[in-house]
């Protein structure tokens, strides 16, 4: 059997303290109404989408993409979680870039993804931008996306450093973005779950104000929900130049099976618990903890008569008392028959823990056309295929 995966959330998008329109968009089970059932059989989904194309383009390409998302991934008849992820997002790719061809306005338009879904223990990750996914283990960071950015093939080939990356004029160029092309290229990732651990899904509007280190001490020292809105409490007072939006998702505990149930049946003042937790540590069969006690009386006479004591031993259970045993002779020796053993029955209540989930409602700004900004000078590389978040 599949493991069982409890998990704590914590999710909300913040326009920032510069830009009017929030062009982020962010999905989970809770907001798109995803069927306990449906999540069960195909793992829990979260993602992130950063849009792109001016006034209110990169809000349309981020709410398709999200949209599209949820609904293919749950709809996949596929029982491979990467091939349904996959597919998941070539369809959003092609619906968003069909939606820019068709509309003159929306021309250009697109949007960063990063996808995860929790199955069990398992971790599937995928990307397409610079929308990031990091896993925090004991206060430690793990970058587990890369960045489809040309200040980031800059530093992979050793040009700039990663401080300069953060700091320069051409971090916003992006290398991969859903929606611009007829296809897309995505990256993907797979890692296993401990208890304790965090997932952070995040937009760059995050990720470039915020540090890992400090990421990693925010989340590993509070809940779900408040992470989420120290991390973009924390951005924004560093100026909040862009859109933020933020995933916080903590495992809580990973179960083989679920525990057993103890059925209760009250009635007339009697309560009769079967204690199904014996079997399922192994202990003894139920039926011998369910089977009557018998008592074994033993006489001393010192007379030739013989006895023969007759009686029948009943056990009552309740809960709060000793069940105990009558016995009673058919004649009256002198020697008093004494029961070896007094039958006793122990009440073994269990529980079983329940999943705990949190959902805090995206927040929805009003729509104000904002205002792009394009560098006025080239990279000394000139990217190729790029994609410049507005």
């Amino acid at each position: 059997m599949s493991k069982r995966l409890l998990v704590e959330l914590g999710s909300l998008s913040d326009p920032g303290q510069v830009r009017e329109l929030n062009e982020d968009d962010f999905g989970t089970p809770e907001t798109m109404e995803i069927s306990l059932d449906l999540v069960e059989q195909k793992g829990r989904l979260y993602a992130v989408a950063d849009g792109m194309g001016g006034h209110a383009a990169g809000e349309v390409a981020s709410q398709q993409a999200i949209s599209t998302l949820f609904k293919e991934y749950y709809a996949s008849p596929s029982a491979e979680i990467t091939k349904k992820m996959k597919e998941a997002i070539e369809i959003a790719n092609a619906e968003v870039h069909a939606q820019a061809s068709l509309d003159r306005a929306k021309a250009g338009m697109g949007t960063t993804l990063v996808a995860a879904v929790l199955q069990g223990d398992d971790l599937y990750v995928a990307n397409v931008g610079d929308s990031r996914a990091y896993l925090v283990r004991e206060q430690s960071i793990e970058q587990i996306t890369r960045d489809h950015s040309w200040v980031n093939e800059q530093v992979q080939a050793d040009i700039i450093t990663e401080q300069e990356a953060r700091e320069h004029l051409y971090r916003n160029i992006i290398t991969r973005s859903l929606g611009t092309k007829p296809d897309v290229d995505i990256d993907f990732f797979k890692r296993k779950l401990q208890l304790g651990d965090v997932l952070v899904l995040c937009c760059d509007g995050l990720s470039n104000e915020v540090e890992d280190d400090e990421i990693a001490r925010i989340v590993s020292t509070n809940g779900a929900q408040e992470s989420v809105q120290a991390l973009i409490d924390l951005a924004n007072q560093r100026g909040g130049p862009d859109n933020i939006t933020t995933i916080v998702v903590r495992v809580g505990e990973v179960l083989s099976r679920p525990l057993p149930v103890l059925p209760l049946a009250v009635g007339g003042g009697l309560a009769v618990i079967l204690i199904a937790v014996a079997m399922y540590f192994g202990r003894e069969p139920i039926g011998a903890l369910l089977a009557p006690p018998t008592a074994t009386p033993t006489a001393t006479s010192t007379s030739t008569a013989t006895l023969s004591p007759t009686y029948t031993p009943t056990a009552t259970l309740t809960p709060t008392s000793t069940p105990t045993a009558t016995l009673t002779p058919t004649s009256t020796p002198t020697a008093t028959p004494k029961p070896t053993s007094t039958p006793t029955v122990t009440e073994t209540p269990t529980g079983t823990p329940s999943p705990t989930l949190t959902f805090t409602p995206t927040e929805t700004p009003t729509e104000v056309p904002s205002l792009t900004a394009t560098p006025v000078h080239t990279p000394t590389i000139s990217p190729t295929g790029t994609s410049v978040r507005s």
